[in-house]
């Protein structure tokens, strides 16, 4: 009785080490995505950026269309906030950038939905870029 106590006890503890190795992994591949994306839009590399966006939010075109005559001069995170279960995390961003046509810098809050894909194991971001103006 009491062997079959311990062998419980311990799948347990197996279980819950699984899960959080899981929320680690996802937090890990969320850190290395959302410095690549914002490495991606300081440097207003926005082939890139368009990679992160879900395809079932904007196509790549459609979203490098949206940044056609755009530049950005700054790209700052000001609040993140994690879901529970680590599947989800919501930005809000500070953006200033400049038209190519007329150099003046403008500013703008975004508010951003990065979703962990189970299927795809990696994080995309669920809400598109603005139409810049």
């Amino acid at each position: 009785m009491p062997f079959s106590r311990i062998l419980v006890f311990l799948l347990c503890i197996l279980f819950l080490g699984c899960a959080v190795l899981s929320e680690k992994y996802k937090m890990e591949e969320y850190g290395r995505t959302i410095d690549s994306y914002e490495t991606a839009m300081r440097v207003s590399d926005f082939n890139v950026a368009c990679q992160y966006i879900a395809p079932d939010v904007l196509r790549h075109e459609d979203c490098m269309q949206r940044y056609e005559n755009v530049k950005i001069a700054s790209y700052s995170v000001r609040s993140a906030k994690v879901a529970d279960d680590k599947q989800k995390v919501d930005l809000k961003v500070e953006v200033s950038y400049f038209l190519l046509d007329r150099y003046v810098v403008k500013k703008i809050m975004l508010e951003q939905s990065w979703q962990y894909e189970e299927a795809s194991k990696r994080w995309l971001l669920k809400t598109a870029p603005p139409n810049f103006n």
